[in-house]
């Protein structure tokens, strides 16, 4: 048995996530710890999973240092290059893996950015996504082999009792909002705005869940933008997928883990517009293997002139914001948006060609990231 700390950055709620996923899968043999902070130790917490979390209080190791003084084996690293660098520094002994669900944004945002150089790394787990140029990858990193390995998305698919087989409802799922760089507070009347034409058009047809982080869901909850049969909340990691499990349609802000979660259980997903400078990869790359979005034409050009904008994350998130509270109060917006549930909640032929469009966005020849991260673990 090996002491292993999963620590995780809470940019949104994605890499909590999957830090969640990775923890639960290697505490079967090894003794397991999770460490995060902010809006990623509430995720951690109401997850309810059993683990030991540790509160960082913020980006750094002052918080880890008595665990790794009394020797830990290895850190997995979900997302954050600069706490593996500073657990490397102090304790050589410990071997780093790090995950990364936005290997193909790196590449794109840091054009000098040579992945080679990250001599702190042991095992580089890249979750796949359809922007991801192969070519490019292998003309900027070391050869794959032993040290990277482009990977399945490291999600636990719905087990067969929790899926309903045809779903019920809707999901409404805006994330973890927040990150380093914008404040969920930011986004408020996008999401408001959002809401009431989800609501509107589902006119009580059926159950609506909104899924966020706390301050998010109990603005919405206290606000006028209600509806009979409609639960707001900040669910824990298991809830969230049996959410999934039993919706008809998952409808959600394009970052990549509620997306392949989504996939992965064979629900139809519509992407809402993008909020951050990740999303906004994400949300071309899926738009371009054919996922639907609900986004309008008048939005594209925008898109695709801050995507290219060679200014930093922070500032494309900033645009971003500015897009997101012009959509708010968007016609456009508001008729694209009603056209796509309409659509998608009264047709079952439309959620049927949803899924087979989702279905041919990974190719087969990807590894198994939880094997590779439990193997390495274990040697």
């Amino acid at each position: 048995m090996r002491k292993v700390l999963v620590y995780s950055i809470p940019f949104g709620s994605g890499p909590t996530a999957k830090a969640l996923v990775i923890a639960e899968r290697l505490r079967r043999q090894h003794s397991v710890q999770l460490a995060t902070y902010s809006h990623g130790l509430d995720l951690a917490r109401r997850s309810g999973s059993g683990l030991s979390v540790i509160d960082t209080a913020g980006r750094g190791i002052g918080e880890l240092k008595p665990i790794l003084d009394e020797g830990l084996d290895v850190l997995v690293s979900v997302m954050d290059l600069t706490v593996a660098r500073l657990v490397k520094e102090y304790s050589p002994g410990t071997a780093v893996v790090f995950v990364d669900s936005l290997l193909s944004w790196r590449l794109h945002e840091y054009p000098d950015l040579a992945l080679g150089d990250l001599d702190v790394v042991d095992l580089y787990i890249a979750q796949y996504d359809p922007g991801l140029d192969l070519e490019q990858l292998s003309s900027r990193l070391r050869p794959p082999g032993d040290w990277l390995h482009l990977v399945l998305p490291l999600v636990v698919p719905v087990g067969p009792a929790s899926v309903e087989e045809h779903g019920s409802g809707l999901l409404l799922h805006y994330g973890g909002v927040s990150s380093p760089v914008a404040a969920a507070r930011r986004y408020m009347r996008f999401i408001r705005s959002t809401t009431s034409v989800v609501l509107d058009v589902v006119r009580g047809s059926c159950d609506v869940a909104i899924a966020s982080v706390e301050d998010v869901a109990r603005v919405l909850a206290t606000s006028n933008v209600q509806a009979a049969g409609t639960r707001y909340g900040c669910f824990g990691y298991g809830a969230f997928q049996r959410a999934i499990g039993r919706t008809q349609l998952l409808v959600t802000t394009p970052g990549l883990e509620t997306t392949y979660e989504g996939i992965a259980a064979g629900r139809p997903v519509l992407l809402l517009p993008p909020l951050n400078s990740t999303q906004l990869h994400q949300v071309m790359s899926f738009h371009s293997a054919g996922l639907s979005c609900a986004i309008p034409d008048s939005a594209w050009p925008d898109l695709y002139q801050i995507h290219g904008a060679r200014i930093h994350y922070a500032d494309k998130t900033g645009r971003l914001c500015d897009l997101a509270d012009q959509l708010a109060t968007s016609h456009a917006y508001w008729d694209v948006l009603a056209g796509a549930l309409e659509d998608s909640v009264s047709s079952p032929l439309s959620r049927q060609r949803m899924v087979e469009a989702q279905r041919r966005l990974l190719p087969p020849q990807l590894e198994d990231g939880l094997c590779l991260i439990d193997a390495f673990v274990a040697r």
